[in-house]
């Protein structure tokens, strides 16, 4: 038997979000299998959210694919999911190894190492070359200490190699290797990796420095993706598209150009001061039907303070372009900033029923590994405090993991409804409200057991206070 690796992309724990049950495959995996194939290494993939398959289904599949390694990739929320995953593979096929990547792999080397004990190996940012010279030793039986951006058990101990410097020459790295996955409804492209600026909450996985792939590149991809699998649905991945103008606007012309993939309906994430009238106008004749912002707070103050570096008559300017070319508009918003108190929750949602988004994303701050918010939450900063050390608790929506002095966090969630609900009533959006519950219906499902559990925890806790003090 060939040296077989599988890579997986773990199921979530609760299928309540979108992300939860995904119409398009895991990007990452993608890359990695194209250049472990590249490199004439055996590959396969099981995209177990893509898939809707739970935990014993996706121990099932990936067993009998036979392999020698399991790599999993994760957000912070799923990692308890891959976890299992690697532990339920192992009890089948105890030699079979393990690796885990992703930005909570990257943020927690050690930890992760020690946290899961199912993990042999974690491969550290982006881990292309990482994975295939980890495969390369493991079938080989050569030395491991020379592979950068690699954390890996040495006897009781975990031992953290050097990182690795990230590639500037994307168009190197293989495209994609979509066979290896189900055909789907939706596919990403990611143009460029990196971003420039330092928001306290992001954990910039791709680094602050942006490197871009070739507009030839992108548009080869696009086409071949286009007329090979017809998708109906398109986004470009990149953390914020077009951020260098000509080089955005060629991309955008060679869509354009080709009817087949202008035809699809496409979307992208924006920063709002690179937005200007003649940019929207192409996004439109390319098939573009929705553009997201980060709008994140209604308070000038705490748009400074989070590092956002965009004004708020710059976000008003990219909300009113992107809407008079007849692009629909999402509003990211995030409820608990450092510093954040009733008053500026109020201001964030007057600002988000000013601008009246399309559509509308209101989460909770979560203290993401990596990221500066979570420095402050371990130092108790702002008011910050962790309610949950549980990684299942990392979670935007429908999560727990933090609350503030003076507003606990069953306070955060109302304002969070309370942001839903105005955007859409105070602008008379009836039958968008209707629709918007329909469609995320198993989210408020889960979101009111959260807040039924958070509120009647607080509860419990003022009355064991009380308790204590009259003892």
């Amino acid at each position: 038997m060939p040296f077989r690796t599988v890579l997986v992309n773990p199921p979530a724990l609760s299928r309540a979000e979108p992300h939860d049950v995904p119409d398009y495959p895991h990007t990452g995996l993608a890359y990695l299998a194209a250049s472990l194939r590249a490199a004439s290494m055996d590959v396969a993939v099981v995209d177990a959210k893509l898939e809707r398959l739970d935990a014993a289904g996706t121990v099932s599949r990936v067993c009998s694919l036979e392999p020698s390694l399991v790599g999993s990739t994760c957000m912070t929320h799923d990692v308890v999911s891959a976890g299992e995953i690697a532990e339920g593979v192992k009890a089948t096929a105890p030699s079979v190894l393990t690796a885990v990547g992703g930005v909570h792999a990257t943020a927690l080397p050690q930890r992760i190492l020690r946290d899961f004990p199912s993990f042999d190996f974690a491969v550290l940012g982006e881990g292309e070359d990482t994975l295939v010279e980890l495969v390369h030793a493991l079938s080989s039986g050569s030395a491991l200490d020379a592979i950068h951006g690699l954390s890996w058990r040495n006897g009781e101990s975990v031992h953290e190699n050097e990182p690795r410097a990230r590639r500037d020459d994307l168009d190197a790295i293989p495209p994609p290797a979509w066979d290896l996955f189900p055909d789907a409804r939706e596919y990403h492209v990611t143009t460029a990796r990196g971003c420039p600026y330092q928001c306290v909450f992001c954990s910039a996985p791709y680094g602050h420095r942006i490197r871009e792939r070739s507009p030839e590149s992108v548009l080869a991809e696009m086409y071949s993706v286009a007329e090979r699998y017809e998708p109906r649905h398109y986004r470009i991945n990149d953390e914020s598209f077009a951020f260098k103008k000509e080089r955005g606007e060629r991309i955008i012309a060679g869509i354009a150009d080709h009817g087949g993939l202008r035809a699809i309906p496409k979307a992208a994430s924006l920063r709002a001061n690179s937005v200007y009238p003649e940019l929207m106008e192409g996004m439109r004749e390319a098939g573009f039907v929705y553009v997201d912002f980060g709008i994140e707070s209604g308070d000038p103050e705490i748009l400074t303070r989070i590092k956002k570096r965009v004004t708020m008559d710059e976000l008003r300017h990219a909300v009113a372009v992107t809407k008079r070319a007849g692009i629909k508009v999402g509003g990211n918003y995030i409820i608990g900033h450092p510093g954040e108190t009733p008053s500026t929750i109020r201001k964030t949602i007057r600002f988000a029923v000013e601008l009246n988004c399309d559509f509308n994303a209101f989460g909770i701050m979560t203290p993401y590994p990596g990221t500066e918010i979570y420095q402050m939450a371990e130092r108790g900063e702002w008011g910050y405090r962790l309610r949950s050390t549980d990684w299942r608790d990392f979670n935007k929506q429908l999560g727990g993991a933090l609350e503030i002095t003076g507003l606990p966090r069953y306070q955060l969630e109302l304002y969070q409804l309370l942001g839903y609900v105005s955007v859409y009533l105070a602008n008379l959006r009836f039958l968008s409200f209707a629709r918007f519950i329909w469609d995320f219906r198993r989210s408020a499902f889960a979101f009111a057991k959260n807040f039924v559990v958070h509120f009647l925890t607080r509860r419990r806790g003022r009355r064991s206070g009380a308790a204590r003090e009259g003892s």
